[in-house]
C-alpha cells in the first residue's frame, strides 16, 4: 500500500539544542499510529511539524502528498481539507457556542448552504454524543465532553488524516476509557487514518495499532511495532521499562459500546 503519511530524516531543534534527527516512519490508510515516549523525547514537536505548527530543521513530511511546511497557499488549503487535528486542551474559542465552533471550519473552507452546515454539525455532534450541547460554550463542558467536542470539530471536514494530541491526558480512568473507545470506533466506522501523540500506557495498548517510542537520549526512534509484541519481546531495557509499566485492559470485549452523555 502507499503510504498516507510519510516521514524522512525528520530533523528537529530549538537553537543549538537537536531534540531529534534522522526520524523516518510511515503511516497507511485506515491505521491507528501513535507516536510515543518518555518526557522531553519530541513526540510534541513532531505533532507540530507534521501539523504545519512548526518548520522542522532537516527531513521532509508528506501527507497525501503535500508538505505542510509549504508556503503554496492552494496546497496548503487542500491539506487543511484533508486533515484534523485534536489539540490537547481542545483549543475551542470561549466566546463561541460548540455549533458556532464547528460552523466556523465549514464556513471557512466550503460554500456549503447553512441548512447543509446545520446538518453536518448535527451529525458530528451525534458521532460524539453531544447532540444536545450545540448551544453550550466550551466553559459549560466538563473535561471529557470537550475531548469529544474537539474531536467533533476535527472530524467535521471528514478528513482522511486525524491528528489527536494527547487526547485521553487528564482525564480519570472511566473517561479515559470511554474516549479510547470513541477514538477505536471513528477509526472502525470511517476508516480514518489516525496520528496519535500520548504517554498514556492504558490508551496505547487499547487502540494503536502500531507506534513508534522515541528516546530523549537517542535523539530518535527506538523502537517501532505492535505495542503488545514491544512490550513482550523487545530486548531494549529503555522499551521494555516504558511498556511494562501497564497491562491491556479488554473492555472492548465486555463493554458497550454506548458512550456515556454525561461523560
Amino acid at each position: 500500500m502507499e503510504p498516507v503519511v510519510t516521514v524522512k530524516d525528520l530533523a528537529a531543534s530549538y537553537g543549538d539544542n537537536i531534540v531529534f534527527e534522522g526520524v523516518s516512519f510511515d503511516v497507511f490508510e485506515g491505521e491507528i499510529f501513535a507516536i510515543v515516549g518518555g518526557n522531553g523525547c519530541g513526540k510534541t514537536t513532531i505533532f507540530k511539524c507534521m501539523t504545519g505548527l512548526l518548520k522542522p530543521s532537516g527531513g521532509r513530511i508528506l501527507i497525501k502528498g503535500i508538505d505542510p511546511s509549504t508556503e503554496d497557499e492552494e496546497q496548503l488549503k487542500t491539506l487543511r481539507k484533508q486533515t484534523g487535528v485534536l489539540f490537547q486542551s481542545g483549543a475551542l474559542f470561549g466566546s463561541m457556542t460548540l455549533y458556532d465552533n464547528m460552523a466556523l471550519v465549514l464556513k471557512e473552507y466550503t460554500t456549503l448552504p447553512s441548512p447543509v452546515i446545520d446538518m453536518i454539525i448535527r451529525a458530528k455532534l451525534g458521532m460524539v454524543k453531544l447532540e444536545a450541547c450545540e448551544n453550550l460554550l466550551p466553559s459549560e463542558l466538563s473535561g471529557g465532553m470537550k475531548k469529544r467536542a474537539g474531536i467533533a470539530r476535527a472530524m467535521v471536514m471528514d478528513p482522511a488524516v486525524l491528528f489527536l494530541d494527547e487526547p485521553s491526558a487528564g482525564l480519570d480512568p472511566i473517561t479515559s476509557e470511554e474516549i479510547d473507545m470513541l477514538i477505536r470506533n471513528i477509526n472502525t466506522g470511517m476508516r480514518t487514518t489516525m496520528i496519535i501523540i500520548t504517554h498514556q500506557l492504558e490508551s496505547i495498548f487499547n487502540v494503536a495499532h502500531r507506534v513508534i517510542m522515541l528516546d530523549r537520549d537517542a535523539r530518535g526512534i527506538i523502537a517501532e511495532g505492535d505495542p503488545r509484541e514491544l512490550r513482550d519481546r523487545s530486548k531494549d531495557p529503555r522499551v521494555t521499562a516504558f511498556f511494562g509499566g501497564g497491562k491491556p485492559r479488554e473492555f472492548y470485549r465486555t463493554r458497550s459500546n454506548e458512550i456515556p452523555r454525561e461523560v
